[in-house]
């Protein structure tokens, strides 16, 4: 796989672990464009209202949602430059070999499920826009928080004329949009965790069900 076949566009949601001057944890950041087989380029995540500190040749590990492969990815690179005007960003070096979670790649169907979502710090209504039996899409007027945030959701799946609860508990895997005007939503592709048998069962009837309507 390529950078190219990513197709992302300007404002795609990364998040970077710099291996040297801040080990595992996970920075937000966007994607500002790239030059192919040169360079990709970045804003530098902010810490205290200010850029943060980068260091020129720094290894910084790179994780995205892609919606057009439906997974997440990942790709390590190194910082080869760094601009403080007129908006602070940085050029990473273009990528190499480009990961990706092979756990999201099970079936998935288009939904419009409404959930009820809760983390540690809210308990928002959300809607399930797409599933599968790994993870789910699902947008929310509220900010549910950063990548690794755990959750935990509830909804009603409609199998064979029945509506069954269903609750999952799951972590957020990436953000796929925030809100750039009024009466848009927050997006997160969630990769659900510790599924019970019953959880599964459940889910493979309603999308069987689903796609074969």
């Amino acid at each position: 796989m390529n950078f190219d076949q990513l197709k992302l566009l300007p404002g795609t949601v990364l998040h970077l672990e710099f291996h040297q001057s801040n080990p595992d944890t996970k920075e937000p950041s966007t994607l500002i464009g790239y030059l192919k087989n040169q360079c990709i380029v970045v804003s530098i995540p902010m810490h205290q209202g200010q850029p943060r500190a980068l260091q020129l040749g720094e290894l910084v590990d790179v994780t995205l949602y892609s919606e057009q492969l439906n997974c997440s990815v990942m790709f390590s690179v190194q910082v080869v430059n760094i601009i403080d005007q007129p908006l602070p960003h940085a050029y990473l070096s273009f990528p190499v070999f480009i990961a990706r979670d092979e756990a999201r790649k099970a079936q998935r169907i288009s939904t419009s499920l409404i959930a009820n979502v809760k983390t540690s710090a809210v308990t928002v209504p959300a809607r399930i826009v797409d599933v599968s039996v790994s993870g789910c899409k699902l947008t929310a007027k509220q900010d549910l928080g950063a990548v690794e945030t755990p959750l935990a959701l509830a909804t009603k799946l409609s199998i064979n004329g029945h509506e069954k609860i269903i609750r999952l508990k799951g972590r957020i895997k990436g953000v796929l949009a925030k809100p750039a005007g009024e009466g848009e939503d927050f997006e997160y592709g969630v990769l659900f965790t510790a599924v019970t048998k019953e959880a599964t069962s459940l889910l493979e009837q309603y999308i069987d069900e689903v796609s074969s309507a």
